[in-house]
């Protein structure tokens, strides 16, 4: 993958007294007749920012979805906080990815679905509340502060499908910090 300084899983652990928040060893992804990333080795550590970049087509959002555990890693090994999301089911699962939060980069919400903006954010407490059951205080008080910190408390009750394109972005970035992952 381009723009992507590869290191060995070794080089990871130099001179850091932590264990790396997210951790690649030897990733490959492929689909059938193609592979997406190959042999990708890196690490990053709390409080570390880093960029993706690369061509369309180059394998960022395979490498996103491969880290959330959204797609299967061909050959290798993810880790992250120490934990390896392809080995975890059920609820095990549904709490480690309440650590992660994740804005996808296609539409969240079919124009067609009729949820406000308040009710999008709120999906985001499904995994804190629990699976069908109703938000507690807390979980409302987290939507309403990131949709208040989002500039968006005007459009709460708006019919998400209505939004501008940014409008909806926004929208989704309150939606993964409402998360609080």
């Amino acid at each position: 993958m381009q723009g992507l300084s590869p290191t060995t899983s070794t080089d990871c652990l130099k001179g850091s007294r932590t264990s790396p928040l997210i951790e690649l060893a030897g990733v490959s992804v492929s689909v059938p007749g193609r592979e997406i990333l190959s042999n990708l080795s890196f690490c990053i550590q709390e409080g570390e920012m880093v960029g993706v970049i690369g061509p369309n087509g180059a394998g960022k959002t395979t490498l996103l979805r491969a880290i959330l555990g959204l797609c299967r890693v061909s050959i290798g090994r993810i880790r992250i906080g120490g934990e390896d999301p392809s080995v975890l089911r059920g609820a095990a699962l549904a709490r480690f990815r309440l650590k992660v939060g994740y804005v996808p980069q296609l539409d969240f919400a079919p124009s067609g679905v009729p949820l406000t903006v308040r009710e999008v954010v709120e999906i985001s407490r499904a995994g804190h509340a629990g699976l069908l059951r109703r938000l507690g205080a807390q979980d409302r008080a987290a939507v309403s502060l990131w949709l208040g910190r989002m500039g968006l408390l005007e459009l709460a009750n708006v019919p998400y499908a209505r939004l501008s394109g940014g409008q909806q972005r926004k929208v989704q970035l309150a939606r993964a910090l409402a998360q609080e992952p």
